[in-house]
């Protein structure tokens, strides 16, 4: 035999997986939540409803993971796994989404490609070309600026995704990160991005 024991247990796909519910009866309501709620929105609202649930929930995902790692014991650890590794991705996906729906609304265009930094340079350039003032200017550099850090970590998209690439470490050098910091930088960062899209429309 393969295996000396079985772990793995398959149950009827209604235990992942429905399509509707019995009403507010239904015994497992509270086992399942809304996959998304944007197929729930009128036509005319779905399209930028899906975009900006896809941005939050990302961002939210990423704040439940800082807020569980306040209240492990131990500071630093080497262990099996790392909660920066996915936190930090999650950030990096939801600027990704942002800066392209940045882009998107300003009718621009890009390369389907996740280069943060390739994006961000498109974006700046748009919104350069709109009056700007010299607060405005500071602040499209700092938002760069921190483009450029999360870059850093993962400037083609994959390393927080997949260990190694073509057998390279995706992560060959410890790097110390304060996910408290990213996350709420990377909040910040998405509201910025609003206020400067609305008022350059």
């Amino acid at each position: 035999m393969i295996f000396e024991s079985r772990i793995f247990e398959l149950k009827e796909k209604n235990n992942y997986i429905k399509s509707t519910m019995n009403g507010l009866d239904d015994p497992t309501l509270e086992d399942f939540q809304f996959l998304s709620s944007s197929p729930a929105l009128i036509d005319d609202c779905r399209h930028e409803g899906a975009k900006e649930e896809y941005i939050l929930s990302y961002v939210e995902a990423a704040k439940v993971i800082v807020s569980y790692k306040k209240n492990l014991p131990i500071k630093v650890f080497i262990g099996k796994y790392s909660l920066a590794i996915p936190c930090i991705y999650l950030c990096r996906h939801a600027l990704e989404l942002c800066i392209k729906d940045g882009i998107d609304k300003m009718q621009g265009e890009y390369d389907y490609n996740h280069n943060l930094h390739k994006l961000w340079e498109i974006f700046k350039e748009m919104i350069n070309r709109q009056y700007i003032d010299s607060l405005e200017e500071e602040i499209i550099e700092s938002m760069g600026s921190f483009v450029d850090f999360i870059s850093e970590l993962d400037d083609s998209g994959t390393k927080l995704r997949y260990p190694e690439n073509k057998e390279q470490l995706s992560q060959e050098k410890l790097i110390f990160v304060n996910l408290r910091e990213i996350v709420e930088t990377t909040e910040r960062f998405i509201k910025q991005m609003r206020l400067l899209i609305n008022e350059s429309a």
